[in-house]
């Protein structure tokens, strides 16, 4: 049996990382679009036994009826073929009684061209095939699907239904946020239960133990510009699985760093085309350096070597950089680590500081 596996598209009209072309759709939702469709086309040529989409298709609660249409088109090749579909909700599009795909899910039933099912709560399904070793019981391939929800539903749910292999669109515990090595604090815990488990929801493809995430097979945003982005080739045999990454190629996500007291236009100057590129531009130095860098310079001549977008450049004052920080004499240093990732707008690494403090401390009483 082989499954193809992908997600987390965030599909929109308002795409920031991409121009309006004269057709009047946002070049970063067409390549979007055109990823989906090599999935697809995949699939069919590789005569797959089912596809499911593992959460955030859409970007958005109630998608606008061309978006959803656009979305249907790219796909309608499973159903010529006569592939299964199975759509799982995830945190950006959940609500299982006002998701208006539930209209879409109900027109394909009727026409018959395929067997599409929306998941919005978990759900097992013995999927047609010959059984897995040591689950002759079931009637074919046994799969649960598990869309958003509280992951204390989630736990009682794969508690209940042991041994199975899993889709769904969560946090895993210890699982990678992004490429900076920082770690999930939350999520589900208790999987040992399970056969393997397939998630949406971290865009980084990973895996480790009994679990994968699938990641997402197109970058939506500059953190995501280094990250291999494609989609999953599952074999489910009678003794077990295998699955394979299937690499989709980008755009390139291009980051270009200036400080102080270096030209940014003869950096610029010197680079050769970057055809296509989307580039991002960061700037830092004191007010008098930055002031001097023609920004409007430096994105027109971006665009001659011929980007695709660039955006407009981020600034950052290194007099607001250098400021000291200053630890009240009554405060804990727990308090101060608080405080310094507040101003720092890092909260998401407060914890795994405040760990730091409190092994540094024990270590100290030991000593």
């Amino acid at each position: 049996m082989r499954i193809i596996a992908s997600g987390d598209y965030h599909l929109s009209l308002r795409e920031p990382y991409g121009i309006m072309r004269a057709e009047g759709i946002n070049t970063r939702l067409q390549d979007k679009l055109d990823a989906i469709s090599q999935i697809v086309d995949y699939a069919v040529k590789n005569k797959a036994d089912l596809f499911i989409t593992v959460g955030d298709e859409m970007d958005q609660l109630n998608p606008p009826e061309i978006l959803r249409y656009k979305f249907i088109e790219v796909m309608s090749p499973l159903f010529h073929a006569g592939i299964p579909w199975r759509l799982i909700m995830g945190n950006h599009t959940y609500n299982n009684i006002y998701y208006n795909f539930q209209g879409e899910e109900k027109l394909l039933t009727l026409i018959g061209q395929t067997d599409f099912k929306i998941i919005s709560e978990p759900t097992i399904e013995d999927f047609k095939g010959e059984p897995l070793k040591d689950t002759r019981d079931s009637k074919g391939i046994p799969l649960s699907y598990l869309p958003w929800c509280y992951i204390k539903d989630a736990e009682t749910f794969l508690k209940a239904n042991p041994n199975r292999i899993v889709f769904g669109h969560l946090p895993i515990k210890g699982a990678l946020l992004n490429d900076y090595e920082v770690r999930s604090k939350e999520g589900l815990n208790n999987i040992s239960n399970q056969r393997f488990i397939f998630m949406g929801h971290y865009h980084k493809y990973q895996s480790s133990n009994n679990w994968c995430y699938v990641g997402s097979p197109i970058r939506c945003d500059f953190s995501e510009r280094n990250q291999e982005k494609g989609f999953l080739d599952i074999q489910v045999e009678t003794n077990g699985l295998d699955y394979t990454f299937i690499e989709i190629k980008d755009r390139d996500f291009l980051q270009l760093e200036f400080s102080e007291p270096s030209d940014p236009m003869e950096y610029i100057n010197n680079m050769t085309d970057i055809d296509g590129a989307i580039v991002k531009v960061k700037l830092s130095g004191t007010n008098p350096w930055i002031y001097s860098v023609n920004k409007t310079e430096v994105v027109k001549t971006l665009e001659l070597k011929k980007a695709l977008k660039v955006l407009s450049p981020e600034i950052e004052v290194l007099e607001n950089k250098k400021k000291k920080f200053t630890m009240s004499k009554d405060s804990t240093f727990s308090d101060n680590i608080h405080t310094y990732c507040k101003e720092k707008k890092r909260l998401e690494v407060e914890d795994q500081m405040q760990e730091m403090l409190s092994d540094t401390v024990n270590n100290m009483k030991e000593l």
